[in-house]
């Protein structure tokens, strides 16, 4: 594929080492490149949910097709799993930008408000992410209203334009000391180059989302206002500990917290468990989507 560079950034690391939150604002800053293309989204009808749309966004011009349909097409095409959302068509009229398929039936949120399976929805969530990542793919937005329930029941994962797909650094001059950024003008997709550590933050993120999302499949939502807020608060605290041993004693502790919260709403210990691992301080801990789903298993096996 023939790159063409309209944005080139270069991140020189210094001899020291930089903390998580140094590089999460890094990678954001890096993201805020191709966003200038995209307007706000707006609400979908009943109608036009018969007709299919799950999304309508608002774009500059009818010739702009933004990075949303090129990473929703181009990605649709190249993932190839039954929870990932595929089959994306789109249309253009009046400025708004009309993303279309059959299996969007229903949002996760508008899903959860009936009986369900939170044990399957679960594992769909997993294998889904998990595939993802093994493309070297980051979601980089995973919520409840970038995930499709169809009308079997199967849960799809949107992929948007806060998706990245990560190619090695190897035509860099300095790989080690890089990130950037290239779009290939033909699709307007954006691709990044990457040094692991930020490949390694990103696909963390999506963990972190992870928790989020099992969380509302479980149906914890008092558990979820109590701990967006908590969660930010007892971050800034670890880092600001004095040493290692200082930063494990606060998560064990907010870990703790996090475990009465849930236990209020769920029954099953081991779920629980997993559920908090995705929500430690340092995305370096974090366990992978690809480790999750191996926990979740073993989990569902033992449970029979």
């Amino acid at each position: 594929m023939l790159l063409h560079f309209i944005a080139f950034l270069q991140i020189k690391c210094s001899g020291q080492q930089k903390n998580d939150e140094e590089i999460t604002l890094e990678i954001q800053n890096l993201e805020v490149f191709y966003k200038f293309l995209v307007s706000n989204l707006t609400t979908i009808s009943e109608n036009e949910r018969k007709n299919n749309i799950f999304k309508k966004i608002y774009i500059k011009s009818d010739q702009d097709t933004s990075p949303v349909v090129s990473n929703a097409i181009y990605l649709s095409e190249k993932l190839d799993h039954n929870n990932v959302l595929g089959n994306i068509s789109h249309s253009i009229k009046n400025n708004i930008l009309s993303l279309m398929s059959e299996d969007a039936k229903f949002t996760l949120s508008s899903y959860l408000k009936s009986d369900v399976n939170e044990m399957n929805l679960l594992e769909q969530l997993l294998e889904g992410i998990s595939y993802i990542h093994s493309r070297n793919i980051s979601h980089n937005n995973l919520n409840l209203e970038n995930v499709f329930v169809n009308s079997d029941g199967i849960l799809k994962i949107f992929i948007d334009e806060k998706s990245n797909e990560y190619l090695e650094a190897n035509n860099l001059s300095n790989p080690q000391n890089s990130i950037g950024i290239a779009v290939d003008l033909e699709s307007k997709r954006g691709l990044f180059f990457y040094e692991d550590e930020y490949k390694t933050m990103s696909l963390a993120e999506d963990i972190y989302s992870v928790g989020t999302v099992a969380a509302n499949i479980f149906k914890c939502d008092e558990f979820l206002k109590w701990f967006l807020e908590a969660y930010e608060s007892n971050k800034r605290f670890y880092y600001r500990c004095k040493d290692e041993n200082e930063q494990r004693e606060h998560q064990r502790d907010f870990n703790l917290q996090i475990k009465n919260e849930l236990e209020k709403n769920m029954a099953d210990h081991d779920i629980v468990e997993l559920i908090i691992s995705c929500f430690s301080f340092d995305y370096f801990e974090r366990p992978t989507a690809e480790k999750l789903l191996e926990s979740f298993k073993m989990i569902k096996s033992k449970n029979k």
